[in-house]
């Protein structure tokens, strides 16, 4: 393992795993795991503390972005004390109002009658809003974000770690992990547009 994506999903972290790519490094994110049902049931029992964290279920990854693994970010810094932590962060409203889209069109999704992947979304979700402090409300989430950021900058020693702004570009990320600025523009994963997310997570869950 070389980086561990801390930040809560909707803070740029389809960017970051296309830019992690494009650095030559293997990946695992939300979509890995959700095609692998099982696996992100382990995950999750990890997550709520079910059973103890085994750096075997990563894989060969070499870096972890997105809900649910950004939930251990401090089990994957200890379990491998070279890698580095990158925090990805955003203005807390403009998260929340990402999120609370995102969050609209997963419920509708998990109404729908459930197959293995669905059921492990919904744990996944049930899992956010009790770490956000319950049901979705913008004051109660704003604060519950803030608080996991602060944790992170709390738990991880300043030389593990950066805490990257989104829209700051190659510069700081390249830096922080010593590798080389790619030729290629830094990549924008995931559209705000509500319609070109609830059909990527149709396919993905349904499909």
């Amino acid at each position: 393992m070389k980086v561990v994506l801390a930040g809560l999903g909707r803070t740029g972290t389809q960017s970051m795993l296309a830019a992690f790519q494009l650095l030559g490094l293997r990946t695992l994110d939300q979509k890995d795991l959700i095609r692998d049902p099982d696996r992100l049931h382990e995950v999750m029992e990890m997550v709520r503390g079910e059973r103890p964290f085994t750096p075997d279920i990563l894989g060969d990854a070499e870096a972890t972005v997105g809900w649910p693994l950004c939930w251990l970010y401090a089990e994957q810094l200890a379990a491998f004390p070279d890698a580095k932590c990158v925090l990805n962060v955003r203005d807390a409203d403009a998260w929340f109002d990402s999120v609370s889209r995102a969050h609209a069109v997963l419920n509708t999704i998990r109404k729908i009658p459930f197959n293995k992947k669905i059921r492990a979304l919904d744990g996944m979700v049930g899992v956010l809003e009790r770490r956000m402090g319950g049901p979705m409300d913008r004051a109660l989430w704003t604060r519950g974000y803030r608080a996991h950021n602060e944790a992170v900058k709390a738990n991880v020693p300043a030389d593990r770690l950066l805490v990257y702004e989104l829209g700051a570009g190659w510069e700081p990320l390249c830096a922080f992990l010593d590798m080389p600025t790619p030729a290629a523009d830094f990549p924008r994963g995931n559209s705000s547009k509500n319609e070109e997310f609830k059909e990527t997570a149709r396919r993905l869950l349904l499909g």
